[in-house]
C-alpha cells in the first residue's frame, strides 16, 4: 500500500508483474485517471503464474491522445512480461454503452479488482432485455464462427486447439449472461459456471470442460478428440440459442 496501489486479494505473482506497469501509467499523467482495474483470471483463484496474461482497465476522467502516446510507449517494455494492452474508457462511455455490450460489462461488474481510485464498476447495472439482445446475437456469430473456424483449420489440429483456447473466455462472457437471464448470479469460476450453466438449462457441457483442462497445456489434442469437442460445441451453442430464443422477459 505504500505505493497506494490496492493489490490486495491479488495472487503475489500478478501482483508482482502488474505493479511496475500501473506505476508507470500512473506516473504518465495520474490526474487524468479516474480508476484502474485488473480484470480477466489475474482478478481470480484460475490465475496461473507465467503463463495467464495481466489484463487491465483504465478509466481516464477525459480520452486524452498524449495519454494513448504514453501507454502505447509501454507497450514493448512489458508485452514480454504478459502484460496485456489495457482497455481505455471513460465514466461517460461506460454509461451510454450499457446497453450495448451488457454481456461485457457484466462480465467486468463480476470479474474485476480496484487497484486505483474509485470502483467505477461497483453499481453498474445490465438490463435483461439489453442482455438477451446480445446473447442472442453472438450466439448465432459464434454459430458462424465455429462453422468456419473448422473449415478453416483444414484439418491442422494445432490451428483447431488454438482456436479453442484462444475463444474460449468469450464462450464463459457469454454463459454468464445467460445464467443471468435464467436468475442465477453468475459465478466467477469458469468451472462453477460450467457446471451451473449445466444444472440450469440441462445442457452438456462436458467439451468445454475438456478445453478448460487442456487450454493451459502445451500438449495438442489428437484430431477425434478436436472433432468431438468441436461437435460438443456446436450442439451446445446451438440449444442454447434455443433457449435464449424461448425467454420471455
Amino acid at each position: 500500500m505504500q505505493d497506494g496501489l490496492k493489490l490486495d486479494g491479488i495472487s503475489i505473482d500478478a501482483a508482482n508483474r502488474a505493479r511496475p506497469f500501473i506505476t508507470d501509467v500512473i506516473a504518465l499523467d495520474g490526474n487524468r485517471i479516474h480508476s484502474i482495474h485488473i480484470i480477466g483470471s489475474a482478478a481470480t483463484d484460475e490465475y496461473v503464474p507465467d503463463i495467464s496474461d495481466i489484463n487491465t482497465l483504465l478509466v481516464l476522467s477525459t480520452m486524452d491522445f498524449q495519454m494513448l502516446d504514453g501507454i502505447a510507449s509501454l507497450g514493448k517494455k512489458y508485452a514480454r512480461k504478459l502484460v496485456k494492452s489495457p482497455l481505455l474508457m471513460t465514466p461517460d462511455y461506460i454509461g451510454n454503452s450499457l446497453d450495448v455490450f451488457p454481456v461485457e460489462f457484466l462480465n467486468i461488474s463480476l470479474i474485476h479488482k480496484t487497484v486505483y481510485g474509485e470502483d467505477v464498476f461497483a453499481s453498474v447495472q445490465v438490463s435483461n432485455a439489453d442482455l438477451r439482445l446480445q446473447c442472442e446475437r453472438d450466439i448465432k456469430a459464434k454459430l458462424v464462427g465455429l462453422r468456419q473456424g473448422y473449415i478453416s483449420s483444414m484439418g491442422d489440429t494445432k490451428y483447431l486447439a488454438e482456436g479453442f483456447a484462444s475463444s474460449f473466455s468469450g464462450y464463459l462472457q457469454l454463459f454468464r449472461g445467460i445464467l443471468r437471464l435464467h436468475g442465477n448470479t453468475p459465478p466467477v469460476s469458469n468451472r462453477e459456471v460450467l457446471s451451473s450453466l449445466h444444472q440450469a438449462t440441462g445442457v452438456e457441457v462436458d467439451s468445454f470442460m475438456f478445453v478448460l483442462e487442456h487450454r493451459h497445456t502445451r500438449k495438442t489434442p489428437t484430431a477425434q478428440e478436436l472433432k468431438n469437442a468441436f461437435t460438443g460445441y456446436y450442439r451446445t451453442i446451438e440449444q442454447l440459442g434455443e433457449l435464449v430464443d424461448s425467454i420471455v422477459l
